[in-house]
């Protein structure tokens, strides 16, 4: 799908009224879908930007869509969001500018399994490119630690086409 001006987020939500820094924020961002899905009760809006969104103004700009559309729809709102990043923007650097200001904090909210096991832990990457979460304690499940490593890939490859090599590391 071509990105035009008509699919800017404030042209395909165009009588929303927000604050100047969230306004800000999605000025430049692009709405590729907007998908209702009646059967689950949820609306789902993939946006596309060149900046990088963290969850925090994710967060804010959801509760704004939900109370434009309450009327109509009566459904929470999940943002999905995509993000272009410049071809100097390597694995490591994309993972230290939204490690803790988007994964962690979306994770607390969408994921608390996944947050409560990784939140006290912190991160590094080898010579090779190899990402290692480091986590305090003791492995729960090894389906747990699994569904962690996959869900990590799937979100870094999806919102900034990266491919992680990851691996998760207990130090108890």
């Amino acid at each position: 799908m071509e990105l035009t001006k008509d699919r800017l987020f404030f042209n395909v939500f165009s009588t929303l009224s927000v604050n100047d820094d969230l306004r800000y924020s999605f000025e430049e961002v692009y709405v590729e879908h907007v998908v209702h899905k009646k059967d689950k009760n949820i609306m789902f809006v993939l946006t596309y930007s060149k900046e990088i969104i963290y969850y925090n103004e994710i967060l804010k700009m959801e509760k704004e869509l939900k109370r434009y559309l309450y009327n109509r729809y009566k459904c929470p709102i999940q943002i999905i969001s995509r993000f272009e990043t410049a071809k100097e923007y390597d694995a490591k650097k994309i993972v230290d500018l939204y490690y803790k200001k988007g994964l962690l904090d979306e994770w607390e909210k969408r994921n608390p399994i996944f947050y409560s096991v990784i939140h006290n832990g912190h991160y590094e990457f080898d010579d090779e490119g190899i990402l290692t979460l480091i986590v305090p304690g003791k492995s729960i499940s090894s389906i747990i630690d699994n569904d962690i490593i996959n869900e990590f890939k799937t979100t870094f490859n999806y919102r900034f086409d990266v491919e992680l090599d990851i691996k998760l590391k207990y130090d108890g």
